[in-house]
This record gives C-alpha cells, sequence and structure tokens, in this order.
C-alpha cells in the first residue's frame, strides 16, 4: 500500500506529538513524585542541578539525529557515525560534569552537591543513546 506524502506527514506529525507529550507526562510525572518524597530543600538541591544538567542535554542532543531523520539517502556509515557521535558526546559531557562538581559544589557552598552531580551524570555512563 502506497502512502501519500500528506498521509506521510499527518502521520509523521501524529507520532512526533504522541513522542512529545509522553516525554512532557513521564517528566511531569516523576517531578511530582520527586516533589512529594523529597522535602522542599532536598528538591531545591536537586534542582540547583538541572541548569548544568540541561545545558548539558543540547550539546549531547547536537541536532545529528534530527539531521539523519531529515536525509533521504542513509547508508550504514551515516547511522554509525551518529550512533559513536552521540555515544562518545555523552560520555565526554558526563565526564566533564564529572570533572566540575567539585568546582559546583564549592560554587553553591553545598558538599552534597558532588555526590549528587556523579549520581545525575552516570545515567549517560549506563545509557548512552544515538
Amino acid at each position: 500500500m502506497e502512502y501519500t506524502l500528506k498521509e506521510k506527514a499527518v502521520s509523521a506529525t501524529v507520532w512526533s506529538g504522541i513522542d512529545i507529550f509522553a516525554k512532557q507526562g513521564l517528566q511531569f510525572g516523576i517531578t511530582l513524585i520527586l516533589a512529594r518524597l523529597l522535602t522542599p530543600a532536598d528538591y531545591g538541591t536537586v534542582g540547583l542541578l538541572a541548569v548544568f544538567i540541561g545545558l548539558a542535554g543540547v550539546f549531547i542532543d547536537s541536532g545529528f539525529s534530527s539531521a539523519l531523520i531529515q536525509h533521504k539517502d542513509i547508508n550504514d556509515t551515516d547511522l554509525s557515525s551518529v550512533f559513536y557521535f552521540n555515544i562518545s558526546m555523552s560520555l565526554l559531557v558526563a565526564a566533564v560534569l564529572g570533572l566540575i562538581s567539585s568546582w559546583i559544589a564549592t560554587f553553591y557552598k553545598m558538599p552534597v552537591l558532588k555526590p549528587l552531580t556523579w549520581l545525575l551524570v552516570l545515567r549517560w555512563f549506563a545509557a548512552a543513546k544515538s
């Protein structure tokens, strides 16, 4: 069965919307659970690191996956290049954040931020994704 360009565009838009709403819904749910389990001070402590984690996420994403999706002729070299680049960036950004965790803890005068930073960046070591 051959789909028209309009049908493909509608399908892609629907699936993209589902992806965005699922991610946002999951993030909202996790936020509610953390807000309920943690004290306000603990929740704020984790929130201090959100700036660094969010900025790191921008570098990790870097747009290559999106560019690959929009490319017409994709070969195995393109796929493996983007895959290995994303893994490398994830590990590099995680290592840099881990290394500056002492500086972050000193800047905020909160020693607990050092191990907490390492804990939050472990997700990039554990789940380096394409």
